[in-house]
């Protein structure tokens, strides 16, 4: 390893949540509700409750035939987005843990390991700042 690399220390990886690092969004969980094909259209809204009566609300729509593809596309951006502040704290757990448990920092695996953790949480907006 170069001088110029930076071992992570524990408090790097500060557990914070992951919604505070990301603009207001609907609070979770979200919710998929179907529409009835019936009344002459097919989607699958997506839901959550939220404004001033916590009632519940229309995020948006996927539009479309009813299909396999729908339905699972409308469960899989459900299941990201109910999920996302776990994965992302788990992440952080994790990393945190190795940091403290490494008997060697300058382990190539570790820092590799720390660095592969450091990209996902810089890609969902959760990056960690040495």
């Amino acid at each position: 390893m170069g001088a110029n690399h930076h071992i992570p220390k524990a408090s790097d990886w500060q557990i914070h949540d992951a919604a505070a690092n990301m603009s207001e969004h609907t609070p979770t969980p979200w919710r998929i509700t179907p529409s009835v094909p019936s009344d002459g259209f097919e989607c699958y809204w997506l839901t959550g409750n939220f404004g001033p009566h916590n009632a519940e609300k229309e995020i948006c729509a996927i539009n479309g035939p009813q299909s396999g593809v729908q339905a699972a596309n409308a469960a899989f951006i459900v299941k990201a987005v109910n999920n996302h502040d776990a994965l992302v704290r788990a992440l952080r757990e994790s990393a945190a843990d190795i940091v403290c448990c490494c008997k060697d920092p300058d382990d190539p695996y570790v820092a590799e390991v720390l660095r592969r953790i450091a990209d996902v949480l810089a890609s969902v907006g959760n990056a960690v700042k040495p």
